[in-house]
């Protein structure tokens, strides 16, 4: 693949990046193409790194400590119905990660969406 440069001009416009991505996740939207997107995921990861590189206090932390996001999370997979009850064990295991991302999850949280 071929890298195509992106230039960011400042901690300011990478930060605003990054809430933008976050709400049209996680707040009430029409935009579930986005949710659980791996292309999404990968760039939201790069970002939140960037942001940690920056400044290394800035961190997101646990999806487990962000109760809306968990409940944005849960509504995604009832939303994926159809899907989600022939997804595999993986599959569903890959679709939560990346739907969470760029927090991290516990394995504790990960088995409990991923076994519904």
């Amino acid at each position: 693949m071929t890298d195509v440069p992106l230039v960011i001009d400042s901690k300011d416009e990478l930060l605003a990046l990054h809430r933008m991505l976050l709400h049209a996740k996680f707040l009430p939207n029409d935009l579930d193409e986005f949710r659980g997107s791996p292309l999404i995921a990968a760039i939201e990861r790069r970002l939140a790194q960037s942001l940690s590189t920056l400044n290394e206090r800035w961190t997101l932390g646990l999806v487990d400590d962000a109760p809306h996001v968990v409940e944005a999370v849960e509504a995604r997979i009832r939303r994926a119905d159809d899907w989600w009850a022939s997804a595999t064990f993986e599959d569903r295991r890959q679709f939560v990660t990346d739907l969470v991302a760029p927090f991290d999850i516990s394995e504790r949280l990960l088995m409990a969406l991923v076994s519904r």
